[in-house]
């Protein structure tokens, strides 16, 4: 269960504070939740998904389902996160001024929404971003509409679907996936350089992606981009 294992690996409290029953009780009850809202989820993006398109604007035929769906990804972030402090902190920013990719993006900023949550000492330890695009497939278009671009790399030949090619997740001309990374990346540098990520562990920050119908997580350690999930659909 997708959305199960996402949240254990969020959420779950340290062991060192459980014995092993309450630990089984507190991870079952957290799958529980987990499973009550992954259904929930796919009743509202398939109520959103099924809005009716105004054929009186056909130039904007389908903005009220747009807007739902918009509306309904934004809030993912603080819906799995549940209880859990995640405090809002606005756009995932597009490449600066002067970057070749400036101006480029495949996600503009205004359809991304940034959530961070914090440790003990107030410093940033992870960041949940929601994505505004449906990832069908291999190709996927920004707000759901066709596209001709690349969202993530192939897999390779391994079982693991979390095993596709490093190198690959690093190239933002390549993906949507690689300039989202690139994007993150250049985020926590600059939370960094303002000394705003946690202490507790050296320079790395957890990041959880939501898109409308794919999540990946993973770890930015030392700059180096360590999968803690395959890109996987939280709402089957």
């Amino acid at each position: 269960m997708a959305l199960g294992s996402l949240l254990t690996i969020i959420l779950s409290t340290a062991y060192d504070y459980y014995d092993e029953r309450q630990y089984m009780k507190h991870i079952k009850a957290e799958e529980e939740w987990a499973e009550d809202l992954r259904v929930q989820l796919a009743r509202d993006f398939e109520e959103a998904r099924s809005t009716p398109l105004d054929d009186a604007d056909p130039a904007n035929r389908d903005f009220e389902r747009q807007r739902k769906l918009r509306e309904l990804t934004f809030a993912l972030p603080q819906r799995v996160a549940g209880d859990k402090a995640a405090e809002e902190a606005g756009w995932l920013p597009g490449f600066p001024y002067g970057d070749e990719l400036h101006g480029k993006e495949r996600v503009p900023a205004e359809e991304t929404k940034m959530f961070v949550t914090k440790d003990e000492y107030g410093g940033i330890s992870s960041v949940l971003i929601a994505v505004n695009i449906d990832v069908d497939g291999q190709d996927a278009g920004q707000n759901g509409a066709a596209g001709n671009f690349v969202f993530a790399p192939a897999a390779d030949s391994g079982s693991d679907e979390r095993r596709v090619r490093p190198a690959e997740w690093e190239d933002a001309k390549g993906s949507v996936l690689g300039e989202l990374v690139a994007r993150v990346r250049m985020q926590k540098d600059s939370w960094k350089r303002q000394d705003r990520l946690s202490q507790v562990e050296e320079d790395y920050l957890l990041v959880v992606l939501y898109m409308r119908n794919r999540t990946w997580m993973f770890l930015l350690d030392r700059g180096e981009v360590q999968p803690l999930s395959g890109i996987v659909n939280i709402l089957t």
